[in-house]
């Protein structure tokens, strides 16, 4: 199949309101894709790499988009082996190498080719069918049940990785896929709330959220697994943790956090344990943690379907005291009001809301899990604006934010965000923005720093790659502060300040060792 054929299908999509038309023209197609190229496909339709991201952007890739067009066209089975090439490129020449491979294959493809392309490498394609769209189509077209399908997707964790079996094995693959110790899945997510007003009002489960790296430890006779919630392995990485929990009793996959404590047994920033945790190469590091809140299997019998109560009642009995996650279970608002203030007092997150009576939903989002994270309120200002691509094409929408410098004359920069913004937004601050532009830049534009805006963060980090010398984490736009002048945002000591206090604030724990 040519790739032509897929950017076609796109565009037929995008003209198409009935989702009935949709899963019905993507069925008839999907009947003609050869089930090697299946993955492939389905991953050029819902704008997903199978091999992960490739480390190219906008502006490593747009030079592509100009040149010579041509009617070649190329079949998807060499874009399948074009990414899993770029997948392996590494060292300091790999932008050079990435684009000399991308420059032989886009000189084949047309203008509308091309741009797919590209907007398919930076994570920005819209095709007016998302995912679940195209899991009924799968479903119609291998006469699969659509619930049946949805939990196989969540046993496996691997959308594409369930899509290929499928194409190669129909129902047959189906029939023999099941939870399997020692295969990774994906987690059960929560939804983020901003207020204990929206909390419900029965008895919860409430627990510390810890600022560590989520993890799934497999543990079957002797042998010790543990996988990221991106289903990597990284048992090597967490030694120190494979080798206690194999002189542990029992066969169980649990799901948690770890973290890494400095000599005085402070958690340390998330930034700094990725960088320890990452090397290849390290010394027996005594100081890893973690704490687990859940266990999903033991002894043979799987516990997905099983309330969080009863599930938290047999981790207890499985693991150590010392590995459980802080915990408590209470419908008194005040109760869980003081909980939250501890847990941010000690330095973490924030805190995990549970329903008791939650079973545990693989790879899923649901309201049964809610966070409520310490979420600071800053105003800065918007210093640049780069234009979007794919869906937010058409709109100023990767702001770079800026606070104030000591001298209060001038602005440095703290990071970008996109986040936050409606549609409608995004169309008023665009032309707002306009109207404040200095300079025109391929990539958008620099504008004068007079458009304040109110900004949720969760953490401050150091960053070498902006002036101010820091950046924030998960940072969201909450509002536009019409009311706010530039000289009335934050200032780079009021950064310095909150960093501060943070780094102090992490909490003292004991190791387990």
């Amino acid at each position: 199949m040519k790739l032509k054929e897929v950017v076609l299908l796109a565009e037929r999509l995008k003209g198409i309101s009935s989702i009935n038309e949709k899963v019905s023209l993507l069925s008839s197609f999907l009947k003609r894709v050869d089930k090697e190229e299946g993955k492939v496909v389905v991953a050029l339709l819902i704008g997903e790499n199978p091999y992960g991201k490739v480390g190219l952007g906008y502006q490593s890739l747009k030079n592509l988009l100009v040149l010579k067009e041509s009617n070649e066209s190329v079949e998807v089975s060499e874009i399948d082996k074009i990414l899993k090439e770029l997948k392996k490129i590494k060292g300091s020449d790999s932008l050079y190498r990435k684009l000399n491979i991308l420059y032989y294959l886009f000189r084949k493809l047309d203008d509308k080719e091309r741009e797919y392309l590209v907007n398919f490498l930076i994570g920005e394609i819209k095709i007016g069918a998302n995912k679940g769209i195209i899991k009924k189509a799968i479903a119609k077209t291998f006469q699969i049940s659509e619930d049946i399908l949805d939990e196989i997707i969540l046993k496996k964790g691997d959308f594409l990785q369930v899509i290929e079996g499928i194409f190669k094995e129909g129902k047959n693959y189906i029939e023999k896929t099941d939870f399997e110790i020692f295969q990774p899945f994906s987690p059960m997510l929560a939804n983020i709330i901003y207020s204990l007003d929206e909390l419900p009002k029965e008895k919860l489960a409430c627990e510390y959220k810890i600022d560590g790296i989520r993890i799934f430890l497999h543990k079957k006779d002797k042998e010790v697994k543990i996988f990221s919630r991106h289903l990597k392995d990284i048992t090597n990485n967490l030694f120190e943790i494979a080798e206690y929990f194999s002189e542990i009793n029992g066969d169980f996959v649990l799901d948690g956090e770890v973290v890494l404590l400095d000599k005085e047994n402070k958690i340390l920033p998330f930034q700094d344990m990725m960088k320890i945790i990452s090397r290849k190469e390290r010394e027996r590091f005594e100081n890893i943690r973690p704490f687990f809140f859940d266990i999903l299997y033991k002894n043979g019998e799987k516990l997905f379907g099983i309330p969080n109560k009863e599930r938290w009642q047999i981790l207890s009995k499985t693991i150590p005291n010392n590995l459980l996650i802080e915990r408590i279970e209470t419908d008194d608002k005040d109760k869980i009001k003081r909980f939250y203030e501890e847990s941010i007092k000690r330095g973490n997150e924030g805190i995990m809301i549970k329903k008791l009576d939650s079973p545990y939903f693989i790879g899923s989002r649901k309201k049964y899990w809610l966070k409520l994270k310490n979420f600071y309120p800053l105003d800065l200002v918007i210093l640049e604006a780069e234009w979007g691509h794919g869906r937010r094409k058409g709109w100023l929408s990767n702001f770079l934010l800026g606070c104030l410098n000591r001298e209060r004359n001038g602005f440095l920069p703290l990071g970008k965000t996109f986040k936050g913004l409606s549609d409608k937004e995004f169309t008023e601050i665009t032309k707002i923005l306009l109207t404040k532009k200095i300079e025109d830049k391929e990539w958008g534009i620099i504008v004068r720093p007079e458009i304040v805006v109110e900004v949720f963060f969760s953490e401050i980090e150091k960053s070498p790659f902006y002036e101010s010398g820091y950046a924030l984490r998960f940072a969201r736009i909450n509002r536009i502060r019409y009311d706010k002048n530039p000289y009335e945002i934050a200032t780079i000591d009021e950064i310095i300040r909150i960093f501060e206090e943070e780094r102090k604030k992490k909490g003292e724990i004991d190791i387990f060792y």
